[in-house]
């Protein structure tokens, strides 16, 4: 029996390609996950075998080939909740990252010549507590030019994460 347009279950070349592309992805993503985030996912007993098995093979072409064969096997599975739930904590993930850096870059912005930086911060978030923050910067200027430990550095990231988040 030929496939046509007409039938139910038809697809075209290009949807079976996005399909495989996606299952693609599904795989690469679960790979990266460690363990307790694949069991936050509850995967049914044979994708979480082949996950494993995936993770477990670090030479580059035969993990290649095992994250093929995972996404082969995903194509043939309905994993519309994993890659959901996968992609969101990847995405969730990514935005702490950011928001990280971000807190770093305005850090070493503070930490800069010039008291711009911190008049902007303090215009911005008028609760924030001028003279610790003036403080923390001194401080931290100070342990970074001795080579000393970065108490004060920690704790000048910690306020501003405190206040911005």
């Amino acid at each position: 029996m030929r496939r046509t347009p007409e039938a139910e279950d038809y697809k075209t070349k290009s949807e079976l390609k996005r399909v495989a592309e996606s299952a693609l992805e599904l795989a690469k993503a679960l790979t990266a996950l460690n363990a307790t985030r694949l069991a936050d996912l509850d995967l049914d007993e044979r994708t979480a075998e082949l996950v494993e098995k995936t993770q477990r093979i670090t030479q580059h072409v035969a993990h290649k080939r095992e994250v093929q064969y995972l996404a082969k096997h995903l194509r043939e599975i309905d994993t519309h909740d994993w890659a959901e739930r996968v992609f969101a904590q990847t995405e969730s993930s990514r935005q702490d990252t950011a928001a990280h850096h971000r807190l770093e870059a305005l850090r070493e912005q503070l930490l800069a010549p010039g008291d711009e930086a911190a008049q902007a911060l303090l215009q911005a978030h008028p609760a924030l507590d001028r003279q610790r923050l003036r403080h923390l910067i001194k401080q931290a200027l100070k342990e970074r030019a001795s080579g000393a430990p970065p108490k004060a550095y920690r704790e000048l990231f910690q306020l501003l994460r405190s206040v911005i988040t």
